[in-house]
């Protein structure tokens, strides 16, 4: 009796410490052996515990879950000293946390939150508390560990790829390039006494074409938010209306032969990027990155190419609060070295980390016209101006980001030709500036490509075709018409759209961004070249504003090719091995890559439901090699799974399904 007594005493005891400990910070003595000092935290059972740690593989710091708690808030913290260094806020509500786990390099953090619908992997960089990406998981993992070259974290048992993070994990920032002009063909210094060829080379960085860049200047659907928000609510690109609206425009434009568009990002900074009360700016709002995301993936539907301009030279204008809404004003982000680098460091760092290998991206626009901003002969448009040389290390200081954290170019607008003078020195990839001046003779012979990035469409001496004849003779690299949206006395771009859609069809061997530089010629006594049996890939429409040329002669039926084997470069192949799926990322997320691999031609690319990021959770060939689907994820409606289908004979999207819950079981769309 006495034994059995204290059993029971003893049991009481533990029961009320247990519960006299519960929800108090957990001590490194509690943890399991996988969190005392190591780099990851798991949960076995539940959640992380309340106060683990997880120390980085340097030995420096360590982070761990904040209060409040279940909304995705990880501190990082000096190990030495205990000192708070920063907070990476995931904003969310009631979303347990799972898993932290710091990269080998001890750059990059793992978060990993599940909640009632579902969960995600975000991807946070150590240094600045900035998200570099998220991807969705279809399970309830408990732990994490990052793979052995970075690439990838594995998720209990299945591998879970991190697109976002390029071909490293964690690439170290490439060193700032000097001011010493180089070439956008090699990036080698180029001497300034010798010119330029008149193109840009423009699409995989492996395998670039020259082309002259022929587009529009959209500029903007709402200007200065069409990416954030602001006091007056959120109407930007990846709002419902907004992004139905840019959708119809995209197609108008590709219809009409438009190869390139040159959008305003920041404008005057009305909406983003985020100022504190200080003036300095603190990063992107929660709307940012699904606009941008939603602007990306249209560009990548209607195979449009972007030139982001970041600022207006309207930036500096003096202060105007409208219903609540800052506009202008904000002369100190470019004269306040302070203010200057907290833009460098939490923004534009971030969204060149984030943006900077995306194909459909062509060059990152310092500021439009900024001599308006200047005090300068001809400058001073604007209420505050600043000192050009204040100006010209803002653009020096932001062409070296672009040049580190990106693979793509750096430009600047200037508001006349004779200003391009103002940044020679820059490190610039293109020259750029407008014409507006009736008698402009629009020269363009520099030591760099140049391009008109605007003219009028519209109270001009010149008609379209006159223009765009006259830069392309002077050895310009490209030309922008003003302007599709900006509704202004100098543009109508819809009104000589059929006259713009004809000479760029008429140029197409020049501009055509991702067509051979030249045709194939065959020899005069054999038939031409086959016809590919597949249609392009339905991402990537050719303009119809011109009739096609035919072909005089018949097309010869090719001869059957062998049946290939097997590749291992991708996931899945069809029953009669002919068609092969891959992965590939896109600015809209990880889609399936169909090839045909008898004629080595692509044949589609599939697309989620929705033009936001997302991840294809499963595909698979028809039985009767004529069909592919493809499965993608969503839970803001209940968890489902939506189903698109496509045609392997014209690449196009056939039909699609809805299934409910998560399966990856896409055969039976076939059963």
């Amino acid at each position: 009796m006495q034994i059995t007594q204290f059993v029971l005493r003893l049991s009481l005891l533990i029961a009320l410490a247990a519960f006299a400990c519960r929800g108090q910070p957990v001590t490194g003595a509690t943890l399991g052996p996988s969190q005392q000092g190591a780099s990851c935290v798991d949960s076995p059972r539940g959640s992380v515990p309340q106060g683990a740690r997880a120390s980085s593989p340097d030995g420096q710091f360590y982070a761990q879950e904040v209060e409040p708690l279940l909304s995705g808030r990880v501190a990082i913290f000096r190990l030495e000293t205990g000192e708070l260094l920063r907070v990476i806020d995931l904003r969310e509500r009631n979303n347990d946390l799972k898993a932290l786990c710091w990269s080998p390099d001890s750059r990059l953090l793992a978060i990993m939150l599940h909640h009632g619908g579902g969960g995600y992997i975000a991807i946070a960089e150590a240094a600045s508390a900035s998200v570099l990406g998220r991807v969705p998981i279809t399970r309830w993992y408990h732990s994490l560990r990052w793979s052995a070259d970075g690439t990838s974290l594995l998720a209990e048992d299945d591998a879970i790829p991190m697109p976002f993070l390029g071909p490293t994990q964690s690439p170290a920032p490439r060193a700032a390039p000097s001011p010493t002009a180089r070439s956008v063909a090699t990036g080698r210094p180029m001497p300034t006494s010798e010119p330029a060829p008149p193109r840009v080379p423009v699409g995989p960085t492996d395998a670039r074409d020259a082309r002259f860049l022929l587009g529009v200047n959209y500029p903007w659907h709402h200007y200065g938010h069409d990416f954030g928000t602001t006091a007056w609510g959120h109407d930007g690109a990846s709002a419902t209306q907004s992004r139905q609206a840019i959708e119809a425009d995209f197609a108008f434009l590709r219809e009409h032969g438009v190869q390139v568009v040159r959008w305003f990002l920041f404008a005057d900074g009305r909406a983003a990027p985020e100022f504190d009360a200080d003036g300095q700016v603190t990063g992107f709002d929660e709307y940012f990155h699904a606009d941008l995301g939603a602007v990306l993936g249209l560009a990548e539907q209607y195979d449009l190419r972007l030139i982001l301009v970041l600022f207006n030279y309207q930036v500096a204008d003096q202060p105007q609060v409208v219903n609540g809404v800052q506009l202008f004003g904000r002369s100190r982000l470019i004269s306040d070295p302070l203010i200057r680098q907290s833009f460098l460091d939490n923004a534009l760092r971030p969204l060149l980390e984030r943006y900077g290998t995306s194909p459909w991206i062509i060059a990152w626009e310092v500021m439009s016209e900024p001599e308006g901003a200047m005090t300068i002969p001809g400058g001073r448009w604007v209420g505050d101006p600043v000192d050009p040389a204040a100006m010209q290390a803002f653009v020096r200081e932001v062409v070296e980001y672009i040049h580190a954290y990106s693979t793509q170019y750096a430009t600047v607008g200037s508001a006349w030709r004779d200003a391009l003078d103002y940044w020679k020195g820059s490190g610039l990839d293109l020259y750029q500036y407008h014409s507006y001046e009736p008698n402009d003779p629009l020269e363009c012979g520099l030591d760099k490509p140049v391009i008109v990035g605007e003219f009028p469409t519209a109270a001009a001496t010149r008609t379209l075709t006159e223009y765009l004849d006259t830069i392309l003779r002077s050895g310009c690299a490209g030309a922008l018409a003003w302007s599709y949206r900006a509704e202004d006395e100098v543009s109508d771009f819809r009104g000589v759209a059929a006259e713009f859609a004809a000479w760029s069809a008429a140029h197409e061997v020049e501009v055509r961004i991702g067509a051979p530089q030249t045709q194939p010629t065959a020899p005069a006594e054999l038939p031409s070249p086959p016809v590919p049996t597949h249609a392009a890939p339905v991402a990537t429409p050719v303009p119809t504003a011109a009739p096609r040329p035919t072909v005089a002669t018949p097309v010869p039926t090719p001869a059957p090719a062998p049946t290939p084997t097997l590749d291992n470069r991708y996931s899945l192949h069809s029953p009669d091995r002919r068609y092969a799926a891959a992965l590939v990322t896109a600015a809209s997320g990880v889609h399936y890559r169909v090839d045909d691999l008898t004629t080595g031609h692509s044949v589609l690319t599939t697309r989620a439901q929705y033009p936001t990021w997302n991840t294809v959770a499963a595909g698979a060939f028809s039985p009767d090699n004529t069909r592919f689907a493809a499965a993608y994820h969503y839970s803001h409606d209940g968890t489902y799974t939506w189903v698109g289908i496509w045609s392997l004979a014209s690449g196009e999207l056939a039909g699609s399904r809805i299934i409910a819950g998560w399966t990856r079981d896409v055969t039976q769309v076939f059963r």
